[in-house]
C-alpha cells in the first residue's frame, strides 16, 4: 500500500524559511486493505482512521477555503480601487451581515446622492458577475453621513475592516 501526502496552505504568522509559500505537509493518508477507510497521520504524528469519503470531503473543504481566501484578497483590492476613485466618500467598511459580506459605503453628506448610488450599484453588479469571485457573497449599502454610534448598527461586532482606499485596511473599532 502507498501513502499519499497532501499539502495545503495553512495560515501562519510567518512562513518557515524552507517553505516561503507557506505550504507544508498537512496529513499523510494510507488506504486500508478494504479500501473504505484511510489512516491519517497529521504533522504532529497523531494517527486516526476515517472513512475514505470523509477524507475526500475534508480535502475539498481545505481546497475551497484556499480558493475563498484568494478571492477575498482580490475583492479587497477591487474595493480599494473603488474607494480611491470616490471623492464623495466619508468612509468604507467591509463587514458581515445576513450570512454574506457587506460593503458599507458612507457618503460625505446626509442628502441622497443618486450619482453616488449609481456608481455603487455599478460596483455591485461588476463584482457580482466577476467569475474570479464566484465564492464571495457580497451585498453593498450606501449610508449617509451618520454618527459612529448609528454607523455601528450596520457593522458586525466581530468582523469589520475599514477600507482607506490606499490599500491599507484595519479592523474597525469594536463597540
Amino acid at each position: 500500500m502507498s501513502t499519499i501526502t497532501v499539502s495545503v496552505a495553512l495560515p501562519a504568522a510567518t512562513p518557515p524559511a524552507d517553505r516561503p509559500d507557506d505550504r507544508r505537509p498537512f496529513l499523510a493518508m494510507t488506504p486500508s486493505r478494504d479500501g473504505a477507510h484511510v489512516t491519517v497521520e497529521t504533522e504532529g504524528e497523531d494517527r486516526f482512521t476515517i472513512r475514505l469519503h470523509k477524507a475526500i470531503e475534508y480535502l475539498r473543504v481545505a481546497s475551497r477555503q484556499e480558493q475563498f481566501e484568494r478571492q477575498f484578497r482580490v475583492l479587497q483590492k477591487e474595493l480599494d480601487v473603488w474607494v480611491r476613485s470616490e471623492s464623495s466618500l466619508k468612509g468604507a467598511y467591509l463587514t458581515i451581515r445576513d450570512e454574506a459580506l457587506l460593503f458599507v459605503a458612507v457618503m460625505e453628506k446626509m442628502e441622497c446622492d443618486p450619482d453616488f448610488e449609481d456608481r455603487l450599484s455599478e460596483l455591485d453588479l461588476r463584482l457580482h458577475h466577476d467569475q474570479d469571485l464566484n465564492l464571495i457573497r457580497l451585498n453593498v449599502m450606501a449610508v449617509p453621513a451618520v454618527s459612529k454610534s448609528v454607523l455601528s448598527d450596520f457593522l458586525d461586532r466581530e468582523f469589520c475592516l475599514t477600507h482607506a482606499g490606499d490599500g491599507s485596511r484595519q479592523e474597525a473599532e469594536k463597540r
